[in-house]
């Protein structure tokens, strides 16, 4: 749904917004997992970080609703500034995000289980799928085990298209893609051209050197 909205109609208000928000989200994500790596349990504990003050821990992207924030600000430079980014994402999610008005419902799921879902006053086509689209987004950004799976949107390397990445290492949309970016790349080129020197030209004289008298000799075969 996501993708399909952002690449049939990439002008539209809708998929700039839902994709936006995506390209937000991914981010956000980065930021906060590289914090969490890098130094944040580390700056506490070596006294590398104070909490900020209670005015900053909120942000209000609209009167009545107060978002939460970064608790912390770091002594090294480096962590901070992405601290610093890491809150401006949030806060520009926040105020994006406004847009969207749902309300909670509770349904049946077949005797399965319950279920529940969000209902939007909209019914119009394009609300809707703009609507599923944004939900399915936020249902990606759980991080409690591990980053989470909003990670997994990506842009190929090659034509910068977004896909889901199935594999951790995966930066290509397609296997063409790959190829293709391979092909210009001057690591690829670098080697391909060692390759050559070192390995297919001098097969290719020795293989020439063993045919030539066998060539020679079928050309005398012929002349007779």
């Amino acid at each position: 749904m996501v993708f399909d909205l952002i690449e049939r109609t990439p002008k539209s208000a809708a998929a700039q917004r839902v994709e936006r928000i995506l390209e937000l989200l991914v981010a956000a994500e980065g930021c906060r997992v590289s914090t969490l790596r890098d130094g944040w349990k580390g700056a506490l504990r070596d006294e590398g970080a104070e909490l900020i003050d209670e005015a900053e821990r909120r942000h209000q992207p609209l009167k009545g609703f107060h978002c939460a924030m970064p608790l912390y600000r770091f002594t090294n430079n480096a962590l901070e500034e992405r601290n610093r980014q890491y809150r401006t994402l949030l806060r520009e999610l926040q105020i994006l995000l406004i847009r969207y008005q749902w309300r909670p419902t509770v349904e049946d799921r077949l005797y399965t289980s319950l279920g529940s879902r969000m209902l939007w006053n909209r019914t119009d086509s394009a609300e809707i799928k703009e609507n599923i689209a944004v939900q399915f987004l936020l249902e990606q950004i759980d991080g409690l085990k591990g980053p989470a799976r909003i990670l997994r949107f990506r842009r190929c390397r090659e034509c910068a298209r977004w896909f889901y990445a199935v594999k951790d290492h995966q930066s290509f949309c397609n296997e063409a893609c790959r190829k293709r970016f391979a092909s210009h790349d001057p690591e690829f080129k670098k080697k391909r051209a060692e390759y050559m020197r070192d390995n297919y030209r001098p097969l290719q004289r020795k293989l020439d050197a063993q045919n030539l008298p066998a060539a020679g000799r079928l050309v005398k075969g012929k002349s007779k």
